[in-house]
């Protein structure tokens, strides 16, 4: 390369565009040669390496997608699903009802009887430890296709697909008696904790109105009756 004086613009400008196109000429040559198996190429096991590391590394990243999907939609203290997922699932609901006209779905939403006097009486760890027995008795009665949902608090909410409202009054029984079967001892001395239910079966013209309408039983009935069960028509 020549040299260039100081200060001589337009000689410093060529000099740096003939280095710029020796540069891409070398750049050429060298896809050329690998292009050609020549100098520069990887070689087919160097290819098939990098190609199982990329196929390891989209594993890793399909498997922490998955992950987080599932995550979202779980209810870290009890491990059933939460309230996310329950949107999710009564939207598919709604629409398969509406597209392949009316099939019988019911819906449970329970609470724990006086939770919150327990939560008084022995803490809330003892508090968090009878919602996951709850929980898990309760998924251990549902048939598979059923859902089982946190709700919020200590309320739970139960999915009956193809059920109608005399199947899903059954079906809530074996929940209640379940729960009462673990003998879970109440904050009232010689009780056991247990839950209560209201259940509905679906109308697909009210949309989350529905909620309400197999919402637990009303206060006034609950001071009177706990470990029950009440039917909306």
């Amino acid at each position: 390369a020549r040299e260039v004086a100081p200060g001589n613009h337009a000689a410093g400008v060529e000099h740096v565009e003939g280095r710029r196109r020796g540069g891409r000429g070398r750049a050429r040559q060298a896809d050329e040669r690998v292009r050609a198996g020549g100098q520069g190429d990887p070689g087919p096991a160097l290819i098939a390496a990098r190609r199982r590391r990329l196929a390891a590394r989209n594993a890793e990243l399909r498997s922490a997608s998955e992950r987080s999907f599932h995550e979202a939609r779980l209810d870290a203290l009890t491990q059933i699903a939460n309230r996310f997922c329950l949107e999710e699932d009564l939207k598919v609901l709604w629409a398969r009802s509406r597209r392949y006209g009316h099939h019988h779905y019911s819906l449970a939403i329970c609470d724990v009887d006086r939770f919150k006097s327990y939560n008084d009486h022995f803490g809330h760890l003892a508090g968090d430890d009878v919602l996951r027995r709850v929980a898990q008795a309760l998924k251990g009665e549902l048939r598979e296709g059923d859902g089982i949902y946190r709700y919020g608090g200590e309320e739970f909410v139960v999915l009956l697909p193809e059920q109608p409202l005399a199947d899903a009054e059954r079906a809530i029984e074996r929940l209640r008696a379940a729960v009462h079967a673990l003998a879970l001892p109440a904050a009232k001395r010689g009780a056991v904790v247990t839950i209560s239910f209201g259940v509905a079966e679906l109308d697909p013209s009210l949309d989350d109105a529905w909620l309400g309408r197999s919402g637990p039983p009303p206060a006034q009935t609950l001071s009177a009756h706990r470990n029950l069960r009440a039917t909306q028509p």
